[in-house]
């Protein structure tokens, strides 16, 4: 195996790997660990990555253990040789259609979530979960398509949160206007039973002014 030193300039990994046909368990543990790492296929046994922090150390151990079954592997640092050719790799990696069946597969949840218990919200936000995080994990280069999705995600845990925790309040967006300190001292406080936030937070006013 040809392994190259990391360059703080190089910009992309290539792993060119030809394994054995005869090395069929081989074959198929090398490409589950290379799709779970992100990588695209550039030809039959060439994937790029993008050089990026926690990418080439398990790149390296998929060439190790290709070697180790007398594949002939050549993992090599490359740079794209202008602008035009980076944003090519670049589009290789975009998850725009990732995102897109994900959003699609949590609509469509979204209008089942009145007709859940308790239960099965948990399960639907675990899975879904598990969905958009699969996805970030090789989602290299983040774009408006990775944006909606976070967005939708965040509404979404908000509709199960009121479900789960009826009459409790809710995070909203906006801003919050400064108080004079001096107007809330001396006075009595008073707040609502049962743990929450805004309970905890008076707590911690009480203390503080």
């Amino acid at each position: 195996m040809n392994a190259l030193p990391s360059s703080p300039e190089t910009a992309w990994l290539l792993l060119v790997v030809s394994l054995p046909t005869s090395a069929s368990t081989a074959r198929m543990r090398f490409w589950r660990g290379i799709k779970a790492l992100g990588a695209t296929a550039l030809r039959d046994g060439a994937y790029l990555l993008p050089n990026l922090p926690g990418l080439r150390a398990p790149l390296q151990t998929l060439a190790t253990d290709a070697a180790s079954e007398d594949g002939k592997v050549w993992m090599l640092s490359v740079q794209a040789a202008d602008d035009q050719q980076e944003a090519e790799y670049r589009a290789l990696f975009d998850r725009s259609t990732e995102y897109a069946e994900w959003m699609v597969e949590l609509s469509s949840a979204r209008s089942t979530l009145s007709d859940s218990d308790e239960a099965e919200l948990l399960r639907v936000a675990r899975r879904h979960g598990r969905g958009i995080d699969a996805i970030r994990k090789v989602d290299f280069f983040p774009n408006e398509a990775s944006a909606r999705a976070e967005l939708q995600w965040r509404d979404f845990n908000a509709a199960i949160d009121i479900l789960l925790s009826p009459g409790e309040p809710h995070g909203v967006a906006g801003n919050i206007p400064r108080r004079d300190p001096t107007q809330y001292q001396g006075r009595q406080w008073a707040t609502r039973q049962h743990l929450w936030v805004d309970r905890v937070a008076c707590a911690w006013l009480i203390r503080r002014f």
